[in-house]
């Protein structure tokens, strides 16, 4: 009985080939810069995560020499990164040193190999896609990371240095131009935006393709763990890291435009703001990215074990259940960061049950890997090592993240290199190893050449051995009370004794730091050299390794039908090798589950998640308003102030372009396209009337002295309605390309009308956003 094969987004059957040849014709710019390839962009993502990575690194070094060493001349570098001040490190340098390389690790190294390499190589290999569903957005993605990344580099060389607010960007430190001078911060907080950007639009196309563009058979059950790992990422980044990306413009606002949503007491030019309002902003996002990161790094752990246990995964529906159980508390359980801030203590308890709840879905994780390990025939492969890595270190930072959970316990903890020592552990060994697992693991596939075992091997242990060195002795220091953020350990008489400590680790991180040179030695020569790798060298299951290394344009000769789970190895069923392929037909098996047709086409549910993102924006905006009008002594009745009349007339015409707007879809879905550019112009008058009013409104207010400074409820006010007419304005220019679009005949009756569709939701959003803030600005 022949195997039926379901109509789904990517197609069925055999893939054209005008693409391939069109590949070979771009020039070098448009085949290797500007590449809508994913598996370009992947490449893209990792070279420049592996240049910050090397960059974090020589900081570590630096931090741990001064810390070793008080104002000592650094040995070789020293001199020559610190000439000015005869190689040692001042107190404003360490500041720096110690805020960026926080950064640095976390946004500019890690995220872009773990998110933007590992998740844009993999998601289409592994589930039998084409490319991404967004191949254009795909590439602005990583642009905006790299814009973000040259701005965080320019930050070092402006007048008065890089950030030294610490990478949580805590007010009011960072808020105030009185305790931050310079620019530094200021780049600092724009490349984080920027990299916010960047991280969403991967974060859209991630889910987006996931969900429709499975191959045939691929059902969410048959996908590997590194991509459930990714999509849970992807959801967590779309709900929480708007909140952060809000904070970060107030926080500019409170430094150039003479705001003080974080600042209070003499630093605020009026009455002031809330200062821990930008603590629960930052923790409500910082918590989830800790899962943001190791949640790809969770799913590849699932999958290597797999791999070189020659064994199918063990309770893979438990892990997946599991990870989700984690993105659903992950959410809540913020308000552990700040135990110490004054809170009630029984809201105290109640962030410490749920911290404490959240370890029990992480314990399944954990359980699971041993299962897997469990009476398998182990392959210690250069992948595997840092596999088992991963698993060790993670089990001590989770061990003891247990004590952070405690109230009573973090009291005496908190800001102690003990907390340094639990976060090292949990989130940078873990994550680190992951990228040496990674690269290690799929190098073969992405470039087409095996990387030196035994080199990996020794790379490992080196890295291993003094990295433990270097957190383990952290969190003995910090029990001894040793505090973070101080540069001269020997300036408090109850830390001399332990300074021996401190020489270790300085010491320890040296030589972690040269460890990695292995790595790069073995990443380039392996690059450059002749030698080419075989097709599967793991003998893996999955989709991805039945293509060839590298992959070529389209991925797959044709596309691929899935006929079983990720990790069936030593398979009865396997008749000359050890494990089933995905792609290969089982005995006896006549027919396939299929892909279900697409229920949300893919332009409407790109739009759909992004609007989430856009919701979560808004309500940390808001929520913020909220926040400052309750707490505040003196808020004005805004009756007194505004133009409720004029704002009126603004709402109604807002109103009636969404309507304008439902006639202009109606019109495309009946392919009547003079109609649509009719109703798609009304709409754009009436976005453009909005706009017009609402700029006299402004201008009105400016002369009459109310301005963004004077008062908390005009900050608030001038920033909730300027973001929203920012929103407003990037949709009349959208509408504006679609009105274009509609008289070109390339595009096609389905394209235009998606694009028109998905445009659609996006304006009704911003009006349902502008009722909103009507309410609450002007009638309550």
């Amino acid at each position: 009985m022949k195997t039926p094969v379901p109509k789904i987004g990517v197609g069925s059957g055999r893939l054209p080939h005008v693409s391939q040849t069109n590949q070979q014709k771009k020039s070098f710019i448009r085949k290797y810069i500007f590449s809508t390839d994913h598996k370009i962009i992947a490449v893209q993502y990792l070279l420049t995560g592996l240049v910050f990575l090397a960059f974090g690194g020589l900081m570590v070094f630096i931090i741990r020499w001064q810390l070793a060493y008080p104002w000592q001349p650094i040995p070789v570098i020293g001199p020559i990164m610190f000439g000015a001040s005869g190689g040692i490190v001042l107190p404003e340098v360490y500041s720096m040193l110690f805020t960026m390389h926080g950064g640095i690790m976390v946004f500019f190294a890690v995220t872009p190999i773990i998110l933007g390499a590992l998740g844009n190589f993999t998601i289409p290999l592994e589930i039998g896609a084409q490319d991404m569903a967004f191949p254009r957005l795909n590439m602005l993605s990583y642009w905006s990371l790299f814009l973000g990344s040259i701005l965080i580099i320019v930050s070092f060389f402006v007048p008065g240095g890089a950030a030294g607010s610490g990478w949580t960007i805590y007010a009011p430190l960072s808020a105030s131009l009185k305790t931050s001078p310079g620019w530094g911060q200021d780049l600092f907080i724009l490349g984080l935006t920027f990299d916010a950007v960047s991280i969403l639009m991967g974060g859209v196309n991630y889910i987006v393709t996931i969900m429709n563009l499975r191959a045939p058979g691929m059902s969410f059950g048959r996908m590997p763990l590194t991509n459930w790992g990714l999509f849970y990422s992807s959801v967590l980044n779309t709900l929480w890291l708007p909140l952060v990306a809000a904070a970060l413009f107030m926080v500019l606002f409170d430094r150039r435009l003479g705001t003080a949503f974080f600042l209070a007491g003499p630093l605020a030019p009026h009455e002031g703001g809330q200062v821990l309002l930008y603590q629960h902003l930052f923790w409500g996002f910082g918590h989830p990215e800790v899962y943001i990161l190791i949640l790809p790094v969770w799913g590849l752990v699932g999958d290597l074990l797999s791999v070189f246990s020659r064994k199918p995964a063990f309770g893979y529906k438990a892990t997946v259940i599991s990870m989700g159980a984690i993105v659903t508390l992950s959410g809540i359980v913020w308000g552990h960061h700040m135990f110490t801030s004054g809170m009630n203590p029984l809201v105290g308890k109640a962030f410490m049950l749920l911290t404490i709840t959240i370890s029990v879905p992480t314990a399944v994780l954990f359980l699971n890997w041993l299962g897997t390990l469990w009476r398998g025939s182990i392959h210690m492969t250069a992948p595997m090592l840092f596999t088992l890595g991963i698993v060790f270190v993670f089990g001590i930072g989770g061990l003891t993240g247990l004590f952070h959970a405690m109230q009573v316990f973090d009291i005496y903890i908190h800001d102690t290199y003990f907390v340094v020592g639990h976060f090292h552990y949990t989130l940078a060994a873990s994550v680190l190893f992951g990228v040496f697992a990674f690269v290690y693991f799929w190098f073969p596939k992405i470039f087409g050449k095996p990387m030196l075992e035994k080199i990996g091997k020794i790379h490992f242990w080196l890295t291993f051995v003094f990295l433990n060195c270097v957190f383990f002795s952290m969190m003995r220091v910090g029990l001894a009370g040793h505090m973070r953020r101080i540069a001269d350990p020997t300036a408090y008489a109850f830390l001399k004794p332990i300074q021996s400590w401190n020489v270790f680790m300085g010491w320890a991180a040296l030589f972690l730091v040269l460890s990695q040179f292995l790595f790069f030695f073995n990443f380039f020569y392996s690059l450059f050299r002749k030698k080419k790798a075989i097709h599967n060298p793991w003998n893996v299951c999955t989709l991805a390794w039945t293509t060839t290394s590298p992959p070529p344009v389209h991925n797959f000769e044709k596309v691929p039908t899935v006929y079983g789970g990720p990790h069936e190895y030593s398979s009865p069923e396997a008749k000359d090798k050890d494990f089933l392929p995905q792609s290969e037909p089982r005995s006896g098996q006549t027919a396939y589950p299929g892909k279900a047709a697409q229920v949300v086409p893919t332009p409407k549910l790109g739009m759909w998640v992004f609007l989430i993102s856009e919701i979560m924006l808004f309500a940390g905006l808001i929520g913020s308003y909220i926040v400052l009008r309750l707490g505040s002594y003196d808020w004005p009745h805004p009756g007194e102030i505004l133009n409720t009349s004029l704002l009126g007339i603004n709402t109604f015409v807002l109103i009636t372009s969404s309507l304008t707007l439902v006639l202009g879809v109606n019109a495309v879905q009946n392919r009547d396209v003079p109609s649509l550019k009719k109703y798609l112009l009304a709409t754009i008058a009436l976005g453009l009337t909005f706009l017009v009013i609402k700029g006299f409104d402004y201008s009105h207010m400016w002369h009459e002295g109310f301005t963004i400074t004077t008062n908390l409820f005009g900050s608030c006010y001038y920033m909730l309605t300027g973001f929203h007419a920012l929103h407003v304005f990037s949709g009349v220019i959208l509408l504006t390309y679609l009105w274009f679009a509609a008289s070109f005949k390339s595009v096609t009756q389905e394209v235009l009308s998606g694009r028109v569709e998905a445009s659609g939701l996006y304006w009704h959003f911003i009006d349902i956003v502008w009722v909103v803030l009507f309410a609450i600005l002007c009638l309550l």
